[in-house]
């Protein structure tokens, strides 16, 4: 067997994307939640108490309570305070909490999700000069 059929047997074998029908796998390590990293590695280190660093983030205590003992996640607002107060950047903060709650809900499981489908043929054709496309608007609640 040749060098390249390998290779080609072998990335044919892995998925590059979702396909219906399959299942997407959480992480093979279970994720922190983003709360511990805060508690364990920026607050824990510096020797500093919920009500400090409270204070110093400008936020109630009671919320950063909740978040460091993982009963809550990381707000937008939170992930840029953290930032401001030279703790890596917004979007790392968004990104730690954004996969944990991603394996979280695979964890949890899902159910059978059916395709969307393709798009119309006119949305590529007016892609295609240009021309503005219209999105159908969402039903009334």
């Amino acid at each position: 067997m040749s060098t390249s059929s390998t290779t080609t047997e072998a990335l044919e074998s892995q998925p590059s994307a979702p396909v219906p029908g399959r299942s997407i796998q959480p992480r093979m390590r279970d994720r922190s939640h983003p709360g511990e990293m805060l508690r364990e590695f920026v607050f824990g280190p510096r020797g500093l108490s919920v009500t400090e660093a409270a204070a110093r983030l400008q936020m109630s205590r009671v919320a950063l309570s909740r978040v460091l003992n993982e009963r809550a996640g990381i707000s937008a607002d939170l992930a840029v305070r953290l930032e401001m107060a030279g703790e890596s950047t917004a979007r790392f903060w968004m990104a730690l909490q954004s996969s944990y709650e991603i394996d979280k809900a695979l964890e949890r499981g899902q159910p059978d999700i059916a395709p969307l489908g393709p798009l119309s043929e006119d949305y590529w054709e007016r892609l295609d000069r240009d021309e503005p496309v219209e999105f159908m608007p969402l039903p009334a609640k």
